[in-house]
């Protein structure tokens, strides 16, 4: 096989995955504010209650192919759908390509070095740790933009996660993730009782606290 197939399959499996993970993020962002569970029912329109076709729950080309209309009632499905999968493929794609790329892949499969599955933490955990921040920073910015919160569903969590990603990650361990999620919530935390001892009202919510610890643990107090 050429090299320039091999890399467009590989490229184009990535961003179909990222995609993919797009459209579950959609179901994130709709869901988790409502206290839906993420796992049943399945997902239906939200205007008639229908349940929606695999063909439109393909991710970016289903919103064409059904003419970003529900296939039962003829709403208008929100454009937010096929932006936020096209969105996250994209950024999965540059993930791969700025953590691993083509050619480390291709490197290592060559070398026999590193088969599949065995990856050194070193050059794996680069990229799922940038793909897990990019991944709840869109579930939590698209439920940020709507109702004007940061879930402890997603954020308390969050913090464990980032811990353990810390604690493995080179060159960080588990006590620089911690005070990178002290460092992370105290800032915000001083900023928002500043404004509310100099306004008299709330200025920051307490989700941003937890979002930061989150994001502290896995980037370190640096």
């Amino acid at each position: 096989m050429p090299e320039y197939i091999a890399k467009i399959a590989i490229y184009s499996l990535i961003f179909l995955f990222g995609a993919s993970i797009g459209s579950f993020l959609n179901v994130v962002a709709y869901r988790i504010p409502r206290r839906i569970s993420l796992v049943a029912p399945r997902s239906r329109c939200t205007h008639c209650d229908k349940p929606i076709s695999a063909l439109s729950l393909l991710p970016v080309v289903g919103y064409f192919i059904t003419r970003g209309r529900c296939e039962h009632c003829n709403e208008k499905v929100s454009v937010q759908y096929p932006i936020v999968e096209l969105l996250t493929g994209l950024i999965t794609v540059f993930a791969f390509q700025n953590y691993l790329s083509y050619d480390t892949l291709l490197f290592y499969f060559a070398n026999d070095r590193a088969p599949i599955g065995r990856y050194y933490f070193a050059e794996l955990t680069p990229f799922f740790t940038a793909l897990w921040l990019a991944y709840t920073g869109i579930a939590l910015s698209l439920i940020d933009a709507k109702h004007r919160i940061l879930p402890d569903r997603i954020t308390l969590p969050g913090i464990v996660i980032g811990l353990a990603i810390g604690a493995v990650t080179p060159g960080m361990g588990i006590g620089n993730s911690l005070i990178g999620a002290a460092v992370g919530a105290g800032i915000l935390w001083s900023v928002a009782k500043l404004y509310e001892v100099l306004r008299g009202r709330e200025g920051l919510g307490f989700g941003d606290v937890k979002y930061l610890a989150m994001v502290g643990a896995v980037l370190g107090w640096q």
